[in-house]
């Protein structure tokens, strides 16, 4: 993987990376018969950022259809294990490197947000970024999110305001920036012409290469209150779906089909609300449900 990627790479999966941001897929696709009482998972000591209710189950309660759930403390001590996280602060992007991947150390951070087992590594992880720290090269996450140059990348920063919001810190004023703002300039007003490659489309956000970078966008300024900022990223996301029901994983569309972007875009307008995005989730839980 690309260090500028922002999707999940290896450890939590989408329902993962919803979890920690609010929503999930089982919210989605079922009506619980009692109302929720569990909010989303919070850095201790944190306040959830905004409104939306979290998962309906508890981390360790039965897996969909009768079997057991996986070891989450199992998967819980790998990734925290000092082989995978090095210092306590970061995940690299190659075994023996020192290199940090962003994109990865976020998604780590997400599934111990999921997990509630293992806040004090949370915690070092989540400062490690708030704080601006540098791995052996030298490199922040600001190296990661294009922050303070020409290229900003609208879905590196929207994960690291999504996981901002997951802790209960403050995107407004994390990793030394107001995530919320950024994100909001990079929302594309027109498609960019050739040889720019930033913007595909209006309402995309700049530099982001896939369904899950747009996701993730949307996410974090839904979050964040930004209910009408978020239109036009929220527009260009349903007018991705495909007929039939699904998304594709990369922006501009290859035409393929993916289910793991199909669920990522679903989850992201279940949040979103309205009539067209209702509909958008009907017809994606369908075409996943054919899979």
């Amino acid at each position: 993987f690309e260090e500028t990627d922002t999707d999940p790479a290896v450890h939590p999966t989408a329902p993962a990376v919803l979890t920690g941001a609010g929503t999930s897929l089982v919210t989605v696709t079922t009506k619980p018969d009692v109302p929720p009482t569990s909010g989303p998972p919070t850095e201790p000591g944190g306040t959830p950022s905004g409104s939306p209710t979290g998962p309906t189950s508890s981390p360790s309660a039965p897996a969909p259809g009768g079997g057991t759930g996986p070891d989450l403390k199992k998967g819980v001590a790998y990734l925290t294990a000092p082989a995978q996280l090095q210092q306590g602060r970061y995940y690299t992007d190659a075994p023996g490197s020192g290199t940090a991947s962003f994109g990865l150390t976020i998604d780590g951070a997400y599934a111990l947000a999921a997990t509630g087992l293992d806040n004090a590594r949370l915690r070092g992880i989540v400062d490690f970024l708030d704080s601006r720290g540098k791995d052996a090269t030298g490199s922040t996450i600001d190296t990661w999110t294009g922050i303070g140059t020409a290229h900003v990348l609208g879905g590196s920063v929207g994960k690291a305001a999504v996981l901002a919001e997951a802790v209960g810190r403050d995107p407004r004023n994390f990793t030394g920036h107001d995530l919320i703002a950024t994100l909001a300039e990079a929302v594309c007003t027109a498609p960019s012409k050739a040889p720019d490659r930033s913007c595909p489309a209006k309402g995309a956000y700049t530099y982001a290469p896939s369904v899950f970078s747009q996701s993730l966008g949307v996410l974090a300024q839904l979050r964040a209150g930004e209910k009408a900022a978020a239109q036009e990223p929220i527009a260009y996301l349903e007018s991705l779906q495909q007929p039939g029901g699904a998304w594709p994983s990369l922006i501009p569309s290859t035409g393929d089909s993916e289910v793991d972007s199909t669920a990522m875009a679903a989850m992201t307008l279940d949040l979103a609300g309205g009539d067209a995005a209702r509909e958008a989730v009907r017809k994606a839980l369908a075409w996943l449900a054919s899979q």
